[in-house]
């Protein structure tokens, strides 16, 4: 049985949603992967007096925190040139429906490369957190 990468595509595209390039399509299977959901439009942590919640939600947005590590220096390239643009289009499997689903994203935040073995060619570990976009709310 053949292992399933989590993300099949990541295409750069602009502020419009417009592609900006080609799909990358064989990227290196992480290591972990896990994926937050968040309220968008208001906070579920509100409480009146009475305990009742004050939930003005107008959605949910999917948080992707995901890792390589280790990572060759050939695949992190890879990665890192994936993920380079600011608004990425992600297939992706989404854990509500266990289907592939097509999204665009924001790229969050990039965690620091540190050096693990300069003659193995390996960095300890690559990763990104990324949070889906809803354009309207940028």
């Amino acid at each position: 049985m053949a292992l399933l990468n989590f993300i099949k595509s990541v295409t750069p595209i602009d502020e419009a949603g417009t592609a900006l390039g080609a799909a990358v399509t064989d990227l290196p299977l992480p290591t972990s992967v896990s994926v937050e959901v968040r309220d968008v439009g208001g906070s579920s942590d509100r409480r009146a007096a009475s305990y009742k919640s004050r939930n003005k939600r107008k959605g949910t947005i999917d948080i992707i925190s995901i890792d390589w590590s280790p990572i060759t220096f050939a695949n992190a390239a890879k990665v890192l040139q994936a993920f380079g643009s600011k608004y990425l289009l992600i297939e992706y499997v989404s854990p509500k429906t266990g289907t592939w689903a097509t999204k665009q994203f924001i790229v969050d935040t990039q965690r620091s490369l540190q050096l693990k073995d300069v003659d193995l060619e390996l960095w300890e570990a690559a990763g990104f957190v990324l949070e889906q976009r809803i354009p309207d709310y940028d």
